[in-house]
């Protein structure tokens, strides 16, 4: 185990194997890891609430440090990082996003550790293709989950290919993460948006970076890969770290809303954001319909 500050990760682990061919020779094949704030979860004080985040295309359990540490920090909080498919760079099943997902809760404390309580209010969700996956894996959308998930926390979900977020159905509350301007490709509707309005809760936010305030050039422009910050040599910016911070003050209200029935209000969520950047993110929630100002493409840059 390694930590920083009092966020501890329990480092990479792997349940089952690949064959030949890659596909599992135990049925299942995925691997994670898990972060939590010691100063507040242990043994004797279990941590309420488990997160299940799947990764995206071409990144890793590895790549999301910054982002569950954030999510984690002062709460009573498990966040489990999950690579559905470690032998390949795609992540879009929902069938091997089930899989996952129904292992780790069907052996809680030999996944993640005697902190966590049998108790625990339960999220899933994920960054693009991953986000997509858990989407899928849900039973509303046919999906094997054998749970229902307390929430959905999506970071930009999207399959580029039918069947779209649009055309699914989420049934618990929804926190989702977008933006105003396509980046990596990923059309604006066909995402965070799509995943906010089909949320058949009340319960719903999405926070919507207005990136597209920024030029395509802009050494400060924020893509689709933001969430990611320990993966690929995507193009980050000095800066990029108020968006992931910003993301574990929203997922605190949010996840809180959940598990104590006490129904977070847009202002709380807009009070949660700092002055100086409250023209670069738009806050929808409850009965509201998302929209998105504008949609041009910009690329990632990988190197």
């Amino acid at each position: 185990m390694s930590s920083s500050s009092t966020i501890i990760n329990s480092g990479a682990k792997t349940i089952g194997s690949p064959s030949f061919c890659g596909r599992s020779t135990s049925q299942k094949y995925y691997k994670y890891v898990s972060y939590h704030d010691s100063s507040v979860v242990s043994e004797r004080s279990q941590a309420s609430v488990i997160i299940l985040f799947v990764v995206n295309i071409l990144t890793s359990c590895t790549d999301y440090s910054d982002l569950a540490a954030k999510c984690v920090a002062g709460q009573s909080t498990v966040f489990a990082v999950v690579d559905n498919n470690p032998w390949s760079m795609v992540k879009i099943s929902g069938e091997q996003t089930a899989e996952a997902f129904n292992d780790i809760v069907a052996h809680l404390n030999e996944r993640l550790g005697q902190t966590v309580s049998s108790r625990a209010a339960i999220f899933i969700g994920g960054h693009s293709d991953g986000g997509y996956s858990a989407i899928a894996a849900m039973q509303e959308n046919g999906g094997a989950l054998s749970f229902k998930p307390a929430g959905f926390i999506g970071a930009n979900p999207v399959n580029l290919r039918a069947p779209g977020v649009p055309s699914l159905k989420i049934h618990c509350p929804t926190f989702a993460i977008g933006f105003t301007l396509e980046t990596c490709g990923v059309p604006v509707d066909q995402a965070a948006l799509a995943a906010y309005n089909i949320t058949a809760s009340r319960n719903r936010v999405l926070m919507q970076i207005v990136n597209n305030k920024m030029k395509a050039d802009d050494p400060d422009q924020i893509t689709h890969c933001i969430f990611a910050s320990d993966g690929l040599s995507i193009t980050r910016t000095p800066h990029d770290g108020w968006v992931r911070e910003l993301i574990g003050k929203f997922c605190t209200l949010f996840v809180d809303s959940v598990v104590t029935g006490d129904y977070t209000s847009k202002t709380q969520y807009e009070d949660a954001i700092n002055e100086d950047r409250k023209s670069l993110v738009n806050v929808f929630f409850g009965a509201e319909t998302a929209t998105a100002e504008e949609s041009k493409l910009v690329s990632c840059v990988i190197s």
